[in-house]
């Protein structure tokens, strides 16, 4: 069972225990509660579902721990998953020219209570960035679009440039310069695995896996939180440092090839394989732990 968010599933999930189905969990987003309130009349029904699935996979360490926290104990079961990226990592695209200025990629669904975009609004129309060359190009549609692009005019930002969907992911990377991610939740985003095979330097927040895989000021600049402020912080960092660039998103190639398997697909496959054969008694399938 793959599910979208943290509280899918229960319905499906309560079935199957109840029939005896046995089955795995591969859960795509784990939000943090700092930030996301955790819905408490499910928690009960997704700890049964979790002590009885055969196998519990997450997009990252940080969503796992999350839910592990939640629930109260840990999973014997758990691990993470690869998603397939869905570009050649064998032929980077060369860095585009820097003469007129620097293009970073904003590659997602326009919806501020995951992506965050509204949080670049109040950044880009400081004085500091209007002075700069730098373009933002916001890839992809969704219901706050027009929200976006209203809040930029009212702002004055003018840097802000609205690309639509591509259907070729390598297209973004051959005219971005960097990657730049604002989100309020993630698992592990299949466009940061995409920007940093390209050698593309990676901004975002310290949300969800990014920093299982980007070392601030080493593979890409962090932001301590999805807020405006730590952005700008993290963007500051980038822009002192972006004549280091095409080294940095060297960098995070290399950091990211050695972090996946070399088939994500037969990974997964292989781990399915070895649940099916190798499932745990339903006794032993937990282990209670005292979690802070």
């Amino acid at each position: 069972m793959s599910t979208g968010d943290q509280d899918e599933g229960v319905e499906y999930f309560e079935a199957l225990v109840e029939h005896g189905v046995p089955f795995g969990i591969v859960n795509q987003l784990t939000k943090d509660p700092r930030f996301w309130r955790v819905r408490d009349d499910r928690t009960d029904a997704l700890a049964r579902a979790y002590r009885a699935a055969r196998l519990a996979l997450f997009a990252s360490k940080n969503n796992q721990a999350l839910m592990e926290q939640r629930l109260g104990f840990a999973f014997n079961t758990g691990g993470v998953h690869f998603n397939p990226f869905h570009i050649d990592e064998n032929n980077p695209p060369a860095m585009p020219p820097r003469e007129t200025g620097l293009s970073l990629a904003v590659p997602s669904k326009l919806l501020f209570v995951h992506k965050g975009q509204d949080l670049l609004v109040p950044v880009f129309a400081s004085e500091k960035w209007r002075g700069r060359p730098v373009t933002i190009n916001f890839y992809g549609e969704g219901p706050d679009g027009p929200a976006l692009k209203r809040m930029a005019e009212e702002a004055g930002v003018t840097c802000f440039r609205y690309r639509g969907r591509v259907s070729d992911i390598a297209e973004i990377w051959r005219d971005n310069h960097a990657l730049l991610m604002p989100s309020r939740m993630e698992g592990l985003p299949i466009m940061l695995v995409s920007a940093m095979v390209s050698a593309r330097v990676p901004i975002l927040t310290d949300i969800g896996g990014h920093a299982e895989v980007v070392g601030d000021g080493q593979t890409g600049f962090i932001a301590a939180n999805p807020d405006s402020g730590d952005l700008d912080a993290a963007l500051e960092r980038a822009w002192e440092r972006r004549d280091e660039w095409e080294m940095i998103g060297q960098r995070a190639r290399a950091r990211i090839l050695q972090y996946l398997p070399e088939d994500p697909v037969g990974d997964f496959i292989q781990r399915v394989i070895t649940a099916a054969e190798d499932a745990p008694d339903a006794s032993e399938s937990h282990r209670e732990t005292s979690m802070s």
